[in-house]
């Protein structure tokens, strides 16, 4: 949050450099190999939701209850999902070449681009360029997945799922993986899964993966979440942008945030308004309580021993010799306290139940 409400301009093009060493690289400086759930992960911590936005809802008051996870529209760099309605597909070289010039978003985008790479210090070659026109492209590609684009006029239906049969969908994108290594938890298959814009939208994202499934594909994968990474970090970076000309991240901000109030912006940026961060928290919470629980049953174990051994000592009816020996016994017992994996899944303590 400090780095985010930097004031100067030296300030912010720092917070921005270390956030661009982390990334390991972006577009023609990109070295990174990293799986897109990974690379998704660090960008959903600085609250950067880029392929899709996903909440949870838990139970603050039982933390054995089941959550559920809702995927929804991840906002696009515009701000508004209906803005991308008056434009037709396009492809890398129609932005390239300056055909599209006139289409002010994409221009708005591409110079954007170009500003943050500067930013960087980056050289604007041709690859640069070129991987920066994918990353718009896909982009636009997502946003049109929205059901505000489909034929149908009613509104969808919410698909109710659970993580299990995502799990189909692993060669596009592994939702468990993903889920599980953000919450730092494993996730039950059975987690239910509410797809709130609807059946329809989510096969057409699939779709969209499945074309970006090779490996160049998934570098442009990881170009776009930077992209959006770097590009919220730095409308939220002090003046890092107050002073340009509108035409390129000045006029993106304001499309994107809509006001000027940064310090409710920075505090979104770190990821306050995040719910699966709640949930996380509320692991972490347990997780304490869990850890004070075993040593308060380690305590009442010895508690138990010291009164055995105490009962033996006063016996009236344990000769000499059996006392010794029983005392002795005792005393060497090794009290060990654990909790089976098993006990953090509602699903695996009903079946457990179910045979008592």
């Amino acid at each position: 949050f400090q780095n985010c409400m930097r004031e100067s301009i030296e300030g912010a093009q720092e917070s921005l450099q270390i956030a661009y060493k982390e990334m390991n690289g972006w577009l023609s400086t990109s070295k990174d190999t990293r799986p897109i759930e990974d690379v998704l992960i660090g960008a959903y911590r600085t609250n950067a939701l880029s392929m899709f936005h996903i909440s949870a809802q838990i139970d603050s008051k039982d933390i054995s209850s089941r959550t559920i996870l809702t995927i929804e529209e991840a906002t696009p760099f515009t701000g508004h999902i209906s803005i991308y309605g008056a434009f037709e597909s396009f492809h890398v070289d129609d932005l390239l070449s300056g055909r599209l010039d006139k289409h002010w978003l994409n221009s708005l985008l591409f110079n954007a681009g170009l500003e943050l790479a500067k930013d960087l210090g980056m050289r604007a070659d041709e690859r640069m360029r070129r991987a920066l026109a994918h990353a718009i492209l896909l982009d636009y590609k997502i946003t049109r997945c929205s059901p505000q684009f489909a034929a149908q006029t009613s509104k969808p239906e919410q698909w109710r799922t659970t993580l299990g049969e995502l799990e189909l969908y692993d060669s596009m994108f592994d939702f468990r993986f993903f889920l599980g290594s953000y919450l730092g938890r494993d996730i039950p298959a059975d987690t239910e899964v509410v797809i709130a814009p609807g059946r329809d939208y989510f096969m057409r994202m699939m779709a969209v993966l499945q074309e970006y499934s090779a490996q160049e594909g998934q570098q442009i994968i990881r170009d776009y979440i930077k992209f959006k990474q770097l590009f919220m970090l730095t409308i939220h970076s002090g003046k890092l942008v107050r002073s340009r000309d509108l035409g390129g991240l000045e006029t993106l901000r304001i499309l994107y945030t809509g006001e000027d109030d940064r310090s409710l912006q920075c505090i979104n940026r770190v990821g306050m308004v995040n719910q699966l961060g709640f949930v996380s928290i509320l692991e972490k919470f347990w997780g304490t309580k869990l850890r004070e629980n075993m040593e308060k049953a380690r305590s009442i174990g010895e508690d138990m021993r010291r009164e055995y051994i105490d009962a033996l000592r006063k016996s009236d009816v344990i000769d000499e010799k059996d006392r010794f020996a029983m005392i002795d016994k005792t005393e060497r017992v090794r009290i060990r306290v654990a909790v089976p994996e098993a006990s953090r899944d509602p699903v695996a303590q009903e079946s457990e139940y179910k045979m008592v």
